[in-house]
């Protein structure tokens, strides 16, 4: 089948979509010889891709794990904290276009051989000595620009891993692989920082208490130390990437992939398709809201917690018990969804509503609306965290199914746009001195509520699965 005959099955020439779809697939399936094997080495590629997403968001989160040190030792205010993880909103916000451009039109191997130098450069100029600490903050700002850029690619390509490299039955379970590692490196973040770094009382507005010069000197000296030990990380991947990293298998794991080049639309008619599919805006609306409340909320966990006494190492311990939780949880679900199929929706309605369960008694015990018990803050912290990380490879593979044959990456992007615009407005509006942080909690409760009736208006559509299976 010529290109244009195949873009043209998926315009609206036929009235009825359900029509549609079984005119594309019969057309296809009679037209086209088939031949798809799955490799081995498909886990290697995983494996490499969830290390870039791990060390990406291991750098996104460490500063809010780390606050009370680094106001300490660089004389930051609370707002100078919450400015960084503003940043790493804005920077994939700013690199969200040409991120998506390369992961759909460059392939996969230079995206993530971008993605990986990016990562390496932008935390080395962290650590170059510099003892104006105004001028060191901006280059410590400049070099965490740097390293959210190409935040996209490790956090939006999930589908295009799975969709390039593994077939039906393992689709949805290696996107969550892909998409949870994320989560590793948040949790990271959380555990290996506060326990690298020495314990510190808070140090409101930088005030360094009864610390000596030489306290503060040995608490810098272990920040440098956990920062060279990600560029340490970084410097690892970048090898791997460069050693062997291949875009796609030489045959295509599946009937979708095999028919790609007969059913493929350019870069600028998938985002034109993209803008008319109003049930994608849903699922993006749904997407892009829950996503930035949630990770702007955990992001600064820190901050909610201090009221309690609950010290940096703790906090931190805290969240990378709920983000670990969330990687067995969703890799568990996701290889369900993948044998049950077709429960998708399903599946995201109920764990948003037990996310929004954890996160309302959270914000009850905060408010102290309910009686105080650092068991039940705790539990509900990590049960979220269970539950809510669970949706995101789930959303992933709900939204590809709507957009096919829209590139991946495209599809990924626009959600991931919003989603960061989310989070950066939710850090924003704690930016400010008189800011209640009890707000944060409440606006995470109703945030994620929003979603659980627009999910169940969401009518399930599921184009790539219908042709594999036709």
């Amino acid at each position: 089948m010529a290109e244009s005959e195949a873009i043209h099955l998926l315009d609206d020439d036929v009235a009825n979509p359900d029509q549609q779809t079984a005119v594309k697939n019969s057309e296809i399936s009679s037209s086209t010889e088939r031949k798809c094997k799955v490799y081995k080495r498909r886990w290697y590629v995983l494996f490499v891709f969830t290390m870039t997403s791990m060390v990406s968001n291991m750098m996104w989160n460490t500063w809010g794990p780390i606050q009370r040190p680094c106001r300490l030792v660089f004389g930051w205010k609370k707002w100078t904290v919450l400015l960084l993880s503003a940043l790493g909103a804005i920077g994939p916000i700013i690199g969200a276009f040409p991120s998506t451009w390369l992961m759909d039109t460059k392939g996969l191997r230079l995206s993530v051989q971008v993605t990986s130098v990016m990562l390496l450069v932008g935390k080395a100029i962290q650590v170059i000595p510099i003892y104006n600490l105004t001028i060191r903050t901006i280059v410590i700002y400049i070099g965490h620009l740097i390293t959210m850029l190409p935040s996209f690619i490790p956090n939006g390509a999930p589908p295009l891993v799975s969709a390039t490299w593994f077939p039906p039955n393992e689709r949805t379970t290696a996107t969550a692989i892909g998409a949870l590692a994320a989560n590793i490196g948040t949790a990271l973040a959380f555990f290996i920082g506060p326990t690298m770094i020495p314990k510190t009382t808070d140090t409101s507005e930088g005030n360094k208490h009864n610390l000596t010069d030489s306290n503060v000197e040995f608490i810098e000296a272990r920040l440098m130390d956990y920062f060279y030990v990600q560029i340490g990380i970084a410097a690892f991947l970048f090898w791997c990437v460069t050693i062997y990293f291949p875009s796609k298998p030489p045959l295509p794991p599946s009937i979708t992939q095999s028919t790609r080049k007969q059913t493929e639309v350019g870069y600028v008619e998938g985002i034109r398709m993209l803008v008319t599919n109003w049930s994608y805006w849903l699922l993006i609306f749904v997407f892009a809201t829950s996503f930035g409340i949630y990770f702007g909320w955990s992001s600064v966990l820190d901050l909610a917690v201090q009221p309690f006494k609950i010290d940096e190492k703790t906090s931190g311990l805290l969240g990378t018990s709920g983000n670990s939780a969330g990687i067995v949880s969703g890799i568990i679900i996701a290889r369900s969804a993948d044998i049950v199929k077709r429960w998708t929706k399903e599946i995201l309605v109920g764990l948003y509503i037990g996310t929004i369960i954890m996160q309302l008694i959270f914000t009850l015990t905060c408010s102290k609306i309910l009686p105080f018990s650092q068991e039940l803050l705790f539990a509900s912290i990590i049960c979220s965290g269970l539950l809510f990380n669970a949706t995101i490879p789930l959303l992933f593979e709900l939204i590809m199914e709507c957009v096919y044959p829209v590139g991946e990456g495209t599809a990924a992007g626009v959600g991931l746009i919003l989603g960061n615009a989310v989070i950066f407005v939710f850090d924003a509006a704690f930016m400010f001195p008189m800011s209640n942080v009890e707000w944060m909690n409440w606006v995470s409760v109703g945030g994620i509520a929003i979603c659980v009736p627009l999910l169940l208006a969401y009518k399930s559509q599921y184009r790539r699965l219908d042709l594999d299976t036709s």
